[in-house]
């Protein structure tokens, strides 16, 4: 593939382009929509604060630009399938995401918009003299903001959080202009994964009758019932911790476990670096304990922490030596 000239941190299918004058031809013609070349030969590559339109089969770069004045937002689908449009140039660059959405705005949709506005807007590059945590992936992660301190984000808000080697970056809203907020992890106290997984309800459904038809008969039944009272739920919560900032999120995405293999590594660095810095549990005197108590009084009292996880925080903090 040509060279770029940036790192892609994310690939689009594009559809078709009308009138985005950076892109030599500026609209798509009725030829360049055949069903084959929309399903794989156009790509859209985003990458820090910067796009470009690839033409994979003939190896060439069609156009390219600065993602400052551009914006991903959510779409009605048409009926040639486009249901995300990134807006640039003056134009529109149809984008197809398989189960975005069809037809009617989606939270599929929005989810994308808001990813990849982020995604084009984040400073992945590390420069020489920063803060970074090498061992740290690119990791994104869906989630509802459920609040804190010292976060200028709405709360109960859905949100993107990508954690790279720099630090974190929260997203909110499916269009350009919306809340973008970043924090190095330079004074990170610690990051905190809590939740049971996982976890169903409903079903519970038996059939049965008089008879072997009967009893098929029931039997089928409760399968068909079981199918559609049966719901799958996340229990999975995150949040970190800076001097005057704390941020709490319920975790859409990722079960707990794949939370934390997500982020290994920071907690491999908070975990071994200096232990007085480290986790609460490791020590501290009696007034340490008293704040943390304050904060998570606190924290309960607003609802971020649920009473089974105020009381288990508690216990911990008050066994701690």
């Amino acid at each position: 593939m040509k060279e770029l000239g940036f790192v892609p941190e994310q690939e689009l299918s594009v559809w078709s382009w009308s009138e985005v004058y950076s892109i030599n031809p500026p609209s798509s013609s009725k030829s360049s929509r055949a069903f084959g070349d929309r399903t794989g030969r156009y790509k859209l590559f985003i990458g820090q604060f910067k796009w470009a339109l690839i033409d994979v089969k003939a190896d060439q770069i069609l156009g390219q630009g600065s993602f400052e004045a551009a914006q991903f937002r959510p779409k009605k689908a048409t009926v040639n399938g486009t249901n995300v449009a990134f807006e640039v140039d003056g134009g529109t660059i149809g984008i197809y995401k398989p189960g975005g959405g069809f037809f009617t705005f989606s939270e599929g949709q929005e989810t994308l918009a808001r990813q990849m506005n982020l995604t084009g807007r984040v400073d992945h590059e590390i420069s020489e003299g920063e803060f970074v945590i090498s061992g740290q992936e690119i990791a994104m992660i869906e989630s509802i903001y459920l609040g804190g301190a010292g976060v200028p984000l709405k709360t109960y808000e859905k949100s993107t959080l990508i954690v790279s080697p720099k630090g974190f970056s929260i997203g909110q809203g499916g269009s350009f202009g919306s809340s973008i907020w970043t924090k190095s992890f330079e004074g990170l106290n610690g990051i905190q994964i809590t939740g049971e997984g996982l976890y169903q309800t409903g079903g519970g459904w038996i059939g049965g009758g008089f008879g072997i038809s009967g009893a098929l008969q029931g039997a089928a039944f409760a399968s068909v019932m079981n199918a559609l009272t049966t719901r799958t739920h996340n229990d999975c919560y995150f949040r970190f911790v800076y001097p005057g900032t704390d941020a709490t999120f319920q975790v859409l995405s990722h079960a707990p476990k794949n939370l934390e293999a997500a982020l290994s590594g920071v907690r491999n660095w908070l975990e071994t670096r200096n232990p007085v810095s480290a986790q609460s549990s490791q020590g501290g005197s009696s007034t340490s304990r008293v704040e943390q108590l304050e904060k998570l009084h606190q924290l309960f009292e607003k609802g971020i922490l649920t009473k089974s996880e105020y009381q288990a925080e508690k216990k911990r903090i008050l066994a701690s030596d």
